[in-house]
């Protein structure tokens, strides 16, 4: 497992089945999840933050109707230049 993915394994306590990239306009689907865990991009290690101003840059772990999530609200873009 990736440094970034164990991370995050590490902060949340859930196990999540799901996951979904958040664009414009839809952070606030993130309200919606119980029992949520928000891991900032900037804490990850070898982790870069989107550079698009509006975006977040976390990931957010939580449930909605049973279902564990994690979601991307924050997302990158080809134009930013990250190759990973």
């Amino acid at each position: 497992m990736n440094k970034v993915a164990q991370y995050i394994k590490n902060k949340s306590n859930l196990n999540p089945s799901i996951g979904i990239v958040l664009g414009s306009g839809l952070d606030n689907f993130c309200d919606k999840l119980q029992s949520s865990t928000i891991i900032e991009y900037s804490q990850l290690p070898d982790f870069r933050g989107t550079s698009v101003k509006g975006h977040k840059g976390e990931f957010v772990t939580g449930a909605l109707h049973g279902k564990n999530i994690i979601c991307a609200n924050g997302r990158f873009h080809y134009y930013e230049g990250f190759n990973y």
